[in-house]
C-alpha cells in the first residue's frame, strides 16, 4: 500500500443559504482539470432533503509520488428554489478538502522489507527537500481552490 503523508487533514467551508451547485460543481471541475488532476467521483448520494458527494482526485508528479485532494460536498435541510431561470438550492452547506502526497503509489517497494527500508531511509535523507517542495506545492494547490470556492460563496478568503 503506498505511503500517505497528510499536507492539509481537513479544512471547511460551511454556508448556510442559497447555492447554484451546478456553478459550484463546475467550478470545481474546471479548477482539478486545469491543474491536470484526475477526477473519480466517489459517491454520490441524494436524499430527501440532504445530499452527499465525495470526489478523489490526483496527479501524478513523478514515477514515485502523486498529488491526491480529496472533496466533500455535504447539504442538509435543502430546498429547491427557482432563481432567474436557473434552479438553485437552499439550506446548509459544508465543503470538506483534504490533501495529501502519495509515495509509492504502485508498491514497487511495499513487498519486500529491505527495498521499503530503504524508500524509508532515501524518503527521510534524501529526498526531504524535494518532498518539502512538494508538500508547500500541494498546499498551495489545495488553498487555491479552497479559496476560489470562498470567493464564489462570497466569503472572506483563508491566507
Amino acid at each position: 500500500m503506498a505511503e500517505i503523508d497528510y499536507v492539509i487533514p481537513e479544512i471547511t467551508i460551511t454556508k448556510e443559504g442559497i447555492i447554484d451547485l451546478q456553478e459550484l460543481y463546475s467550478l470545481l471541475k474546471k479548477h482539478l482539470i486545469e491543474r491536470k488532476y484526475d477526477l473519480e467521483e466517489k459517491k454520490h448520494d441524494v436524499k430527501e432533503g440532504s445530499f452527499e458527494i465525495k470526489w478523489a482526485s490526483f496527479k501524478k508528479v513523478d514515477d514515485y509520488t502523486k498529488f491526491n485532494i480529496d472533496l466533500g460536498i455535504n447539504g442538509s435541510n435543502i430546498k429547491e428554489i427557482k432563481l432567474k431561470k436557473v434552479k438553485a438550492f437552499s439550506g446548509n452547506f459544508k465543503i470538506k478538502f483534504e490533501s495529501y502526497l502519495g509515495k509509492d503509489y504502485e508498491d514497487s517497494f511495499e513487498n519486500n522489507p529491505i527495498l521499503k527500508f530503504f524508500r524509508t531511509l532515501y524518503d527521510n535523507f534524501i529526498l526531504r527537500d524535494k518532498f518539502n517542495q512538494y508538500n508547500k506545492e500541494l498546499k498551495d494547490e489545495t488553498y487555491a481552490i479552497y479559496n476560489e470556492v470562498k470567493a464564489y460563496l462570497n466569503i472572506k478568503k483563508l491566507e
